[in-house]
């Protein structure tokens, strides 16, 4: 990410191309972070789960006052 605005991209939020790349580097890849996305929808979040849920990782969601993690 190069950060704001194409960090609002969604369609740049490809779960399936993510745990494609984590497959290639397991040894490196632990995880998956959702950027500073401004957005008002929770389409990041479920990327970011749903990568971390092909690929085997974990999915770590930061949002104010909670962690979510599968």
């Amino acid at each position: 990410m190069t950060g704001f605005p194409s960090e609002e991209d969604i369609n740049d939020m490809d779960a399936r191309m993510t745990s494609l790349v984590i497959g290639q580097y397991p040894e490196i890849i632990v995880g998956v972070k959702i950027g500073h996305y401004r957005g008002s929808d929770w389409t990041p979040f479920d990327r970011t789960l749903e990568a971390g849920s092909i690929s085997r990782r974990s999915g770590v969601c930061g949002v104010p006052s909670a962690i979510i993690a599968t």
